[in-house]
């Protein structure tokens, strides 16, 4: 099937995973590492997750919280002493940010690529962002209403790195990719050797390859698609409120939201006639890669996708993919 979907759909690679509680993941790849190349795509090649990262990061300031770091309902501004935000962010909250409610644009006005050209570490950059974001007033967004924010996850990225005392890449992989045994995990673009990125079909071989670095925890985490699965296995064991090495506020959280497109811990909880209970489902991409998740609790089972393409026929190709993984089921 996915043999037939990246020929047609004229993608370099595609390759998906069907994970099963209490079972090995299935995990399936075709087509090749760069296009015109022999180098085929493995299965136990990286994949850029793009903001699919965004969970992870929820899982990480969720097990600060539960730790007693910090709270979902402490200030925002006051965690990142900003001592006089706008008006429309002085009393948003982690958990605002956590659900896209945080009053927060897409990306910060002055862009990325401005903040990481800045001085400093990675932490001090998410610093300068938050200072600058917090201070102007939002413009081109609906107030009090959902809004879809790299910004707000980069800054929960920063708050999670300070309540750690540690760089966020360095909190996450010591805090949720080691306990998950998840070894294939990394940050930024794929290295040689590995799928690398194309836009509709095309190698792109120079200029930006990726996100910069100072939005990580928004979108730049790239793993394989059996670790993947084992992150998706205890996502499910945590909504399901099972034992899972998730913190229990996770879970609890996604569990307790409306399953009406609502937005929560890096998720989108939806309902759809293929499954018993919720569903939950994120997309994520750098414009040079494309991954998708599609996840059922209530079976126990979820489907992704992932493709080294960025281009137009990356979504729909993916999406392609999954309906053919649910329909053979």
């Amino acid at each position: 099937m996915i043999e037939g979907i990246c020929a047609s759909r004229h993608l370099p690679a595609l390759g998906v995973a069907i994970v099963r509680l209490g079972r090995e993941p299935e995990v399936y790849v075709t087509g090749v590492r760069t296009a015109g190349g022999r180098d085929r795509g493995q299965v136990g090649d990286t994949w850029h997750l793009g903001s699919d990262t965004k969970a992870f990061t929820a899982a990480l300031v969720a097990y600060y919280i539960d730790k007693h770091k910090g709270a979902y309902s402490d200030r925002i501004a006051g965690l990142l002493n900003v001592s006089k935000p706008d008006p429309a962010y002085a009393q948003k909250t982690v958990a605002d940010l956590l659900d896209m409610m945080g009053n927060l644009a897409h990306d910060p006005d002055k862009g990325w690529f401005y903040y990481q050209g800045l001085g400093g570490n990675g932490s001090q950059r998410r610093q300068a962002a938050a200072e600058d974001v917090l201070t102007t007033a939002p413009h081109g967004i609906k107030l009090g209403q959902f809004n879809y924010s790299n910004t707000g996850y980069t800054l929960l990225g920063h708050i999670a790195e300070d309540w750690a005392y540690m760089p966020y890449e360095d909190a996450l992989t010591a805090k949720i990719l080691k306990p998950l045994r998840i070894t294939s995990g990394g940050f930024g673009p794929n290295p040689p050797g590995e799928p690398q990125p194309h836009v509709d079909g095309k190698p792109v071989t120079s200029g930006v390859l990726d996100n910069p670095a100072v939005m990580t925890p928004a979108g730049r985490l790239r793993i394989s698609l059996g670790d993947w699965s084992l992150w998706i296995e205890q996502v499910m064991l945590s909504v399901r409120g099972e034992h899972s090495l998730l913190a229990d506020s996770y879970g609890a959280r996604i569990r307790s939201a409306e399953a009406d497109n609502t937005y929560v811990n890096g998720w989108i909880k939806m309902r759809r006639g293929w499954s018993r209970g919720p569903v939950l489902t994120h997309a994520g991409t750098n414009t040079l890669n494309y991954s998708v998740a599609w996840v059922a609790p209530a079976e126990g089972v979820a489907y992704l996708a992932v493709t080294n393409d960025g281009g137009a026929n990356a979504a729909p190709a993916l999406d392609e993919a999954v309906s053919g993984l649910i329909r053979g089921q």
